[in-house]
Order: C-alpha cells, then sequence, then structure tokens
C-alpha cells in the first residue's frame, strides 16, 4: 500500500505540470513504461496538436483499460464566481484563489496521477490528449488507429479517472442495472445521471 505522503507527493507532481500542454506527462509516462506505444499527428492544423495517446497494454489475465485525458483547459471567460475580488490568474494551477477563477480539467490531472500510481497494478493503461477540446484525441485513435482499437476492445471494460467531486460514478449506459447496484454495494459511491 502506497503510503499518503507519497500520494500528496504524486498529486502535487502533476498538478504542477504546465496547463499550456501535456508533453511532460506523456514524456513521463514514457519514462516508466518503456512498453508502451505513443503515436501523435504530425503538426499540420490545430487539431493535430492535440491528437497524441500513450498505450500500455497490462499484464493480468482479468485486465480493465483504465484511461485519463492529459489536457487542462481554462475556460474562455475564466468565470468569475465572485466578481468583487481581484483575481490574480496563474497558469501552472488549476484554482486560483478560493476557487474563484477556474479550468475545466483539473480532474484530468489528479486521473493522471492515479493512473501514474496504478502503473503497476497489471491493468492497461490509456491516456488521450484534446478531450476537453472535443474529444480529439480518443477520436483520432478510433479513427486511424485500427490496431490499438483492436486492442481497447479486446477488454470488458474501460474506467475513465475524470470526473469532479468523490464517491460518484457514471456508467454511460454500459453494463446492466444489476453492474450498477454491484458497484454501489462494492465502493459506496452514488451513481450519477449519464448526461447532465
Amino acid at each position: 500500500m502506497l503510503s499518503t505522503i507519497k500520494k500528496i507527493a504524486t498529486l502535487q507532481k502533476f498538478l504542477e505540470f504546465d496547463n499550456a500542454n501535456s508533453d511532460d506527462i506523456f514524456e513521463l509516462f514514457k519514462s516508466v513504461l518503456p512498453n508502451s506505444i505513443y503515436r501523435e499527428a504530425p503538426e499540420s492544423d490545430e487539431d493535430s496538436l492535440y491528437q497524441k495517446f500513450l498505450y500500455f497494454e497490462g499484464a493480468r489475465e482479468n485486465k480493465v483499460v483504465l484511461v485519463a485525458h492529459t489536457d487542462t483547459v481554462f475556460e474562455n471567460d475564466f468565470r468569475i464566481l465572485n466578481q468583487k475580488k481581484k483575481i490574480t490568474i496563474n497558469q501552472k494551477r488549476c484554482f486560483v484563489g478560493d476557487s474563484q477563477v477556474f479550468g475545466i480539467g483539473a480532474d484530468d490531472r489528479v486521473g493522471c496521477a492515479m493512473l501514474y500510481l496504478l502503473r503497476e497494478s497489471g491493468h492497461s493503461l490509456l491516456l488521450v490528449d484534446g478531450e476537453e477540446l472535443g474529444c480529439i484525441g480518443s477520436k483520432w485513435l478510433v479513427e486511424e488507429h485500427k490496431d490499438i482499437l483492436d486492442r481497447l476492445n479486446s477488454h470488458q471494460f474501460m474506467i475513465q479517472f475524470d470526473m469532479k467531486g468523490n464517491n460518484q460514478f457514471k456508467t454511460y449506459d454500459v453494463g446492466s442495472d444489476d453492474f450498477d447496484r454491484y458497484i454501489e454495494k462494492q465502493t459506496g459511491y452514488a451513481k450519477l445521471p449519464n448526461f447532465f
């Protein structure tokens, strides 16, 4: 079992990565998972900047795919929740000052940290980019990389780590009501509506 100190240090490391791109995250995973498959599109347009993914095949017989996306972007208008306070925007952080300014995707960096901590679990890992901008990385994987898509589809389940909050889950109409009840019973987590 990992110590709380190690978990917190890992989370802090991922939250300190530059929000402007996810190259550092991919580089870190490539360095600790040398047998991973990393692909990125040659730069040709704006979307190609986000057409990248990393896949690592787990060794367990009953493995699932653990998924997180690497991008974190600020809302265009920075949605200031309290107009009376002066807010300083720090591009290295997802939340600034009492959460007055926030970016979407902070949960994704937490998801990446979780995958990093679970990298030796025997499960397969998938990191994709450009999800906050329209699922760019995952669409590119599906459309252009059938070999990886076939590997992903050979797993029974995919578990995505990118939700805000805690003790909640979604199944997006996959599985069954019995499966949802099983997760609730085993974890104590509450099922959220699939889309809101």
